[in-house]
């Protein structure tokens, strides 16, 4: 998981798919995450109750919610874009 917010909704969705490929149980999601938590989603995480922290689904709302992911990050993100010189327009 990356230090940028919106890079966590991509984490998660990798997740899904290298858990679904792996067939991974659903008691074991939450804890194989763990290590690969950046340092906000970690202090975030101690903070939780362990019923929250303890299943996968509960965790993965209550981080987004955290991380406060709502369409108005994505436009001030789209909106901050710029053309660098080594970028073409259809990039």
């Amino acid at each position: 998981m990356g230090n940028d917010q919106i890079e966590s909704v991509a984490f998660f969705k990798n997740c899904k798919q290298l858990f679904d490929a792996y067939r991974v149980p659903h008691s074991l999601k939450a804890i194989l995450i763990r290590p690969f938590l950046n340092e906000r989603a970690r202090s975030y995480l101690a903070k939780l109750d362990t019923v929250v922290s303890g299943d996968y689904d509960t965790l993965k709302e209550a981080l987004l919610r955290d991380f406060k992911l709502s369409p108005n990050v994505y436009l001030q993100r789209f909106n901050k874009c710029v053309k660098t010189s080594d970028d073409m327009y259809r990039l």
